[in-house]
């Protein structure tokens, strides 16, 4: 009997895929359940999310951004002048999938535009842990699949209508893609895995761009160092076309319809903004609103704003509903110290990595950290020049990069154990002067 149990867990721990779906599946057994548990519109934009793939599966064609009948009555306009279309075609053909075999209920109905984020956040939890398989032993994928997967508010996108999850199966498929072309080289395979990714980003959310133009350029650096001194560039611009023919013959439409529709408006920001002026009821029109770039701040006023930084976090980590019920502070404070300390060990086996000269190694971890920063950067820049809005869901796209973070993190830990020795005395020593100065001064002066 002994010996039955040690095969079956030796076969299970060689053939990892298998554990793997155990683990996307139980997840998005978990999300599936949120996700039939909970009202209509309970998250932030469902209903206004909605009402794209609903008027798709009754009427059997696009809206424009101005209809009556989905434009929102309070804010004027409709998320129907963007070109990301994929979330709302998707969930559209769920419904129908649905209708046909246990009838047309409004609220199955709902369920069924619900199941795209819930296979999106398990999709990309399948991603990540293929792309950590590759990178790291088991021991600490799984750590790092536990620790990323299973934030609150994670799971919380996978449970209601948004595009927020498709992005992120999205920004997973390109990170594999990396990593598969990086190792393995730059074949047929991983070029349509990388044009899958990119077209699923697209099609989704603009917050993910900045992997869409990371991925030119690790690709082509990529190509080069595993090529060496026999560079077959007609190869190279071979996979090339192959990308941009799948890319474009996918996402086309989409943009080239938002030109002719929208006057050479691209992304819909602008058409949004006018429809806002013109239908929004009167104390939500734009001018009622300025944002801080219209009031005449500084672009740097936000790095001062302790408050939008504490609520993306917080908002990162867990804020239900309209941003109304947080997670307990020791949650969001626990994971600020983890990621805190992962992010320093991390640092500082980049330094090793540098200091080593592995060139292909090193642009990976650089575009990685600018993926992380851009995420960032991209939240700031709209609560700056369009609406204030510290939410968590706008820095998502950080998720994948976060994710090598946190495992290289554990990793360098491991193995540097006088580093982690000292950056953990650091923060303890730290946590001990805040927790007094900020908490423990503060009550006592009020006793007096």
């Amino acid at each position: 009997m002994k010996s039955k149990r040690y095969h079956l867990f030796a076969w299970f721990s060689e053939h990892q895929v298998f554990l793997e779906l155990l683990f996307v599946a139980l997840l998005g057994f978990y999300m599936t359940v949120w996700s039939i548990s909970k009202p209509y519109n309970y998250a932030p934009d469902e209903a206004m999310r909605y009402d794209l793939p609903l008027y798709i599966y009754q009427n059997g064609r696009f809206p424009l951004g101005d209809d009556p009948t989905i434009r929102n009555a309070i804010w004027g306009f409709s998320y129907a002048f963007m070109p990301t279309w994929l979330e709302p075609l998707a969930a559209a053909c769920c419904m129908h999938v649905v209708a046909f075999f246990f009838g047309e209920s409004g609220f199955k109905l709902l369920v069924a535009a619900r199941f795209v984020s819930v296979v999106s956040i398990s999709g990309m939890a399948f991603c990540l842990a293929r792309t950590l398989d590759r990178l790291f032993e088991k021991h600490i994928k799984w750590l790092t699949l536990v620790i990323i997967c299973l934030i609150p508010q994670v799971t919380f996108l996978g449970s209601y209508v948004n595009q927020d999850s498709v992005n992120l199966l999205g920004v997973a498929v390109i990170l594999l893609a990396w990593v598969q072309g990086i190792q393995d080289g730059w074949n047929v395979k991983n070029s349509i895995l990388l044009s899958a990714g990119i077209s699923i980003v697209a099609l989704s959310y603009y917050f993910g761009y900045g992997w869409i133009l990371a991925s030119i350029l690790l690709f082509f650096v990529s190509f080069f160092a595993k090529m060496g001194k026999n560079q077959d560039l007609s190869r190279m611009w071979k996979l090339t076309g192959l990308i941009c023919a799948i890319v474009i013959g996918i996402t086309a439409f989409f943009f080239i319809r938002n030109l002719v529709l929208y006057d050479g408006d691209l992304l819909g920001r602008t058409s949004m903004a006018n429809a806002q002026r013109l239908y929004a009821r009167p104390d939500f029109k734009p001018e009622q609103h300025p944002s801080l770039q219209a009031q005449g701040k500084n672009i740097t006023y936000l790095l001062h704003d302790k408050g939008w930084w504490q609520k993306s976090f917080i908002s990162f980590i867990g804020y239900f509903g309209y941003m109304e019920f947080m997670v307990n502070e020791w949650v969001w404070g626990g994971y600020a110290l983890l990621f805190t300390f992962l992010l320093i060990m991390c640092i500082l086996s980049s330094v090793f990595v540098i200091k080593r000269k592995e060139k292909t190694k090193a642009v990976f971890g650089v575009l990685l950290g600018l993926m992380f920063l851009f995420s960032i950067f991209l939240s700031y820049w709209y609560s700056y020049t369009s609406d204030y809005q510290p939410q968590g869901r706008y820095v998502m796209s950080l998720l994948p990069a976060l994710t090598m973070i946190t495992a290289n993190g554990i990793k360098t830990a491991e193995e540097h154990k006088v580093l982690k020795s000292i950056v953990i005395t650091g923060m303890v020593v730290y946590t001990i002067l805040y927790v007094f100065c900020n908490v423990y001064m503060p009550s006592q002066s009020g006793m007096n």
